[in-house]
């Protein structure tokens, strides 16, 4: 599930990435 929450944050930079990957 790593690489999806890498996925989504590289497609939608958010301002933390930590909360896309939780």
């Amino acid at each position: 599930m790593s690489q999806i929450g890498l996925t989504l944050t590289h497609l939608k930079p958010m301002p933390c990435p930590r909360q896309v990957l939780y």
